[in-house]
């Protein structure tokens, strides 16, 4: 039962339900459609800027994982460096 109300399954629910009682009074060109109309409308454009949003969102998060997979190369390119100072030849004193 809590799977049936919860996240999209319960708002698809609702907004059927709304929308078969508004979609008479609105096939009949009464004065809700002028209001439903904006209210379309601004939806329209709070989608919009909710997925302009997640693309701002998605390039930083893409931007801060490109990073620190670097920092991580390049640490990794330090340690296995060899003690010698990183020239390949073997440290003095041996031979």
């Amino acid at each position: 039962m809590a799977r049936l109300l919860s996240g999209t399954t319960a708002t698809g629910f609702f907004a059927g339900i709304v929308g078969g009682l508004v979609a008479p009074a609105l096939a009949r060109g009464s004065l809700l459609r002028p209001a439903a109309k904006t209210l379309v409308r601004t939806g329209f454009v709070l989608f919009e800027q909710g997925r302009e949003a997640v693309a701002r969102c998605s390039e930083n998060l893409s931007d801060l994982i490109a990073e620190v997979q670097e920092e991580r190369r390049r640490e990794a390119a330090r340690t296995t460096q060899p003690a010698g100072g990183g020239n390949g030849s073997a440290p003095a004193g041996r031979g």
